[in-house]
């Protein structure tokens, strides 16, 4: 397996989205897939048919498992996986005395992935809280060599730069977090009623 392809897939449905809905609880499924994000010289973002139909359909089946109203989300690591250090943390998880519930083997295997010290690449995500992104923010970016991809969310935008830069060079009073390994939201919806 490619460790450029393998990436962590994650359907969440998250209080913020949804703290007014009557009977509402959060729920999460993650997951391990294998698809192209970037493109070849990794400078762009691939469209959201990377992620393919196979998710796309999961992703439905996930949001009717909620309540009508209820908003649900995409998110896929910005970093792919190692799927050889992923393997070795999984075998060692699953030695005794731990117990595995079978049916949750998956999960367990792309929470593992998640993990900082297994991904295969060094990409940050910048979560803009913001309708528009700060274009001297961006210049910032370039100046320091890096190439921002810039990606529209539910409430603002993701940044994705190809690695880590000086943050104290950020102005703290930009609504910016940085998150060294972080999920990109590709996508949501709404379950009807």
């Amino acid at each position: 397996m490619k460790s450029e392809n393998l990436h962590t897939v994650l359907f969440v449905s998250r209080n913020k989205d949804n703290d007014r809905l009557p009977g509402f609880k959060p729920r999460t499924r993650a997951q391990l897939k294998q698809f192209d994000l970037y493109t070849p010289d990794g400078l762009q973002l691939l469209s959201d048919e990377t992620i393919g139909e196979q998710v796309q359909q999961e992703f439905t089946e996930f949001m009717w498992r909620g309540v009508p109203g209820e908003m649900a989300r995409i998110y896929v690591s910005i970093n792919p996986r190692d799927p050889e250090k992923t393997r070795f943390d999984l075998i060692r998880r699953l030695l005794p005395p731990q117990p595995v519930i079978l049916p949750k083997l998956g999960g367990l295997a792309a929470s593992i992935a998640s993990k900082p010290e297994n991904r295969s690449g060094n990409r940050w995500l910048l979560d803009w809280d913001a309708e528009q992104v700060d274009p001297d923010f961006l210049q910032l970016l370039v100046s320091l060599g890096l190439h921002p991809i810039c990606r529209s969310t539910p409430h603002g935008w993701a940044i994705i730069v190809e690695h880590g830069f000086d943050t104290r060079l950020v102005d703290r009073s930009l609504p910016v977090t940085v998150k060294k390994d972080g999920m990109l939201c590709v996508g949501w919806g709404i379950r009807k009623n």
